[in-house]
């Protein structure tokens, strides 16, 4: 039999491999619950009519460099993403680039070349939101992601989110559930919790505030707005095979971003987006093929920008 209760014949814990034995047990009944969802969300009443609307995107970032654990080296990334949507479905395509300092000092890598130079993410989303009966609600998302270097074999994972919403009054409402990411490396569960405010507001404040992610926004009229916002970055990347971490290893990034942005909409369905950011609460972890932890490395806080441009057909 499958040993189900994360101990051992002589009562050692062996917490790691369960995790990922949960982990990869939970794929199959996962992506049962994603078909679910998409069943149930393609019913009449679920999507408004707007929500129909293809929309596309291309953006930009950049993190200025952060020096890694004391000073051992250095790096500044650039990423440019693309993202495609139709609700209740989104595609999006990541790709960063590294660009190191003092490689010689790393405490990581064969200190003679590049731990990596660019990583690739792509996504695949699914969004539900449906009134169940008077002020409550339910929402869910399921996010399958595949992050690489080169090779995308054993880089699958999933995200899934979802709980309970409930109404207050025009413009008041409170969404309470879990999150857990699920991948060969590690399994993480996280709890939900936001309160969303004058969220359909077309002028004025408007308001999304919680756990993980937070923004506070103030619209001056169609044209322009102005938004605050911080949010939680989890991603597992599966590097290449000749990678010198090791053969066929797993690197996870984990950081905070804050930021201030401007958003510019000069015509319907148009929209650009400047903002000033700034990077906290980074760490590289790095696994062995088995996800087996190695070692983890704290980068420090960093500053950054972005630049955003968005059409909504």
């Amino acid at each position: 039999m499958p040993n189900l209760n994360c101990t051992t014949s002589n009562g050692v814990g062996c917490a790691p491999s369960c995790a990922r034995a949960f982990a990869l047990r939970a794929f199959p009944q996962a992506l049962v619950l994603l078909v679910a969802m998409l069943l149930q969300a393609v019913a009449p009443g679920v999507l408004k009519a707007e929500d129909l609307s293809p929309t596309v995107s291309v953006e930009g970032q950049y993190t200025g460099r952060g020096n890694v654990r004391n000073d051992q080296g250095a790096v500044a990334i650039s990423t440019v993403s693309v993202v495609a949507s139709m609700l209740p479905v989104t595609v999006e395509y990541d790709v960063s680039k590294y660009d190191w300092h003092n490689i010689r000092r790393l405490p990581f890598g064969d200190k003679q070349h590049e731990p990596w130079d660019t990583l690739h993410l792509l996504s695949f989303t699914f969004d539900y939101a449906r009134n169940i009966s008077g002020s409550w609600g339910v929402f869910g998302e399921a996010v399958a992601f595949s992050g690489y270097e080169e090779e995308l074999s054993g880089s699958l994972g999933l995200n899934l989110t979802g709980g309970l919403s409930y109404e207050f009054g025009p413009g008041l409402k409170l969404n309470v559930g879990a999150t857990g990411l699920f991948h060969r490396v590690h399994s993480r569960p996280m709890p939900v919790v936001r309160l969303d405010l004058n969220q359909d507001a077309r002028q004025g404040f408007s308001a999304s505030l919680g756990f993980p992610e937070n923004t506070v926004a103030y619209r001056f009229d169609k044209t322009y707005a102005l938004r605050l916002a911080q949010t939680f970055d989890d991603t597992i990347y599966r590097l290449a095979d000749d990678n010198s971490i090791g053969h066929k290893a797993y690197l996870e990034s984990v950081g905070v971003t804050s930021g201030l942005y401007l958003d510019y909409t000069p015509l319907p369905g148009l929209t650009g987006t400047i903002g000033a950011q700034y990077v906290l609460h980074r760490e590289f972890s790095t696994y062995n093929t088995n996800g087996n932890k190695l070692d983890t490395f704290s980068l420090s806080n960093a500053p950054g920008g972005l630049m955003h441009l968005e059409y909504k057909f």
